[in-house]
């Protein structure tokens, strides 16, 4: 009778993971509404956002549902994750489960009609550098090419790649795939399935790795991946290379797992190839290496094993690009200037600047209320900046600058 009242489902616990999924989807949609409108300042993707205009409905509509959306999807996901943390192993959703639910809380994300990101556009401009004008995207501003018709959709029109080669060859081969007649929305749409694939794939390998070191809480652990809002907004709603890049890492871990050291570091180095930030897992991996086992000569051996085939696949994919130091300009220089751009601090700060400039219609209201708080140096900043873009656009003739007022 014991065993019978312990194994018993738990309707209460099942029901809170129910509403924790139906919060977290309606989240998700307050997110799709909130990009109809172009007060959100999204990039766009899908269609015309529509512009509610200077009054107060377009100051707060916008910002309210994705405050809303975002509280939503927050607070369902934390109510989900703790209600399969409550049931009993044997009672916790499958893996299949699992992907089915992100693919429903992912769908009104894979259809926002603006994006909180304009990276994609960014990953195609790049593939369309080397495959269409037959260029370098490691040192060839996308300006040099004023006539693609991509050009107006980039944030920072001098910015080279910033990526790894393995990443630059997954852009080039959608370009080439998609042809040069290929829509804008087309490109949304394939580095969006791209995220989301990478996302539901960081889910199975982490149900696989936690097989192995904990059995009973792999549901927990791949809804933790699978489900979280960062996760679902981050790559089946801006389409970032981030999912790529923890999935090698994670199937790092796994073949790890496996006892196979040199197939770990290929993967790892794989990651870094993709998006340099991969490198931080480094020395972690590197410590427990040397402190977790006991064979050190052996891991010595297979390290150095793998740092050489590494070593020749980024020489092998970095070949037809290579350009001595300049291959690395963009990861050397130019990091601080957009460390905050597309974050939600400089989200909120923008939309709250724009909110102030509309409330004001006379100019002297303007200079004594926007102007004045603008400090010299500030000034100074903005015309250096100015005059460092245009040395770098070959279109300029900087012999020519000269201010005025």
């Amino acid at each position: 009778m014991i065993d019978e009242v312990v194994e018993a489902p738990r309707p209460a616990v099942r029901s809170w993971l129910r509403c924790g999924i139906l919060v977290e989807l309606l989240g998700a949609c307050l997110l799709l509404a909130a990009s109809r409108y172009a007060e959100t300042y999204w990039a766009r993707a899908f269609g015309q956002p529509v512009a509610l205009g200077p009054g107060a409905l377009g100051r707060w509509l916008p910002v309210t549902l994705l405050a809303v959306g975002l509280a939503a999807m927050v607070v369902g996901y934390a109510t989900s994750l703790r209600a399969i943390g409550r049931l009993e192993p044997h009672e916790r959703p499958g893996l299949q489960a699992i992907l089915l639910l992100a693919c429903l809380l992912a769908l009104p994300l894979m259809v926002l009609i603006t994006i909180p990101s304009n990276d994609l556009y960014h990953y195609t401009f790049f593939g369309r550098i080397e495959v269409l004008h037959h260029a370098n995207p490691y040192t060839d501003p996308p300006n040099t090419f004023k006539t693609d018709p991509f050009l107006p959709l980039l944030g920072d029109q001098q910015a080279v790649s910033v990526y790894g080669p393995v990443w630059q060859l997954v852009a080039s081969a959608i370009v080439a795939a998609a042809g040069p007649a290929a829509t804008p929305a087309l490109f949304v749409l394939i580095f969006k399935s791209l995220g989301l694939l990478t996302l539901l794939g960081g889910a199975a390998l982490i149900w696989a790795i936690l097989g192995r070191l904990a059995p009973d809480d792999r549901a927990r652990g791949a809804w933790l991946y699978a489900a979280n809002p960062l996760c679902l907004i981050e790559l089946a709603g801006s389409g970032h290379n981030d999912g790529l890049m923890m999935l090698l890492v994670l199937l790092a871990v796994l073949v790890q797992l496996r006892g196979r050291t040199v197939a770990a570091l290929i993967c790892l180095g794989l990651a870094v190839l993709v998006k340099w930030i991969a490198l931080l897992v480094l020395p972690a991996y590197l410590v427990w290496a040397y402190t977790a086992r006991r064979l050190r000569g052996r891991v010595t051996r297979d390290l150095l094993a793998g740092v050489v085939i590494v070593a020749a696949l980024a020489a092998g994919l970095y070949g037809r690009h290579w350009a001595g130091t300049k291959t690395f300009g963009a990861i050397t220089g130019g990091v601080a200037a957009t460390r905050l751009r597309y974050s939600l601090a400089s989200w909120t700060v923008f939309h709250l600047d724009r909110g102030t400039d509309r409330q004001l219609s006379d100019v002297d209201e303007i200079r004594s209320q926007v102007l004045s708080k603008i400090t010299q140096a500030n000034n100074l900043a903005d015309l250096d900046s100015t005059v460092k873009w245009l040395k770098g656009d070959k279109a300029a003739d900087p012999s020519r600058l000269g201010i005025t007022g």
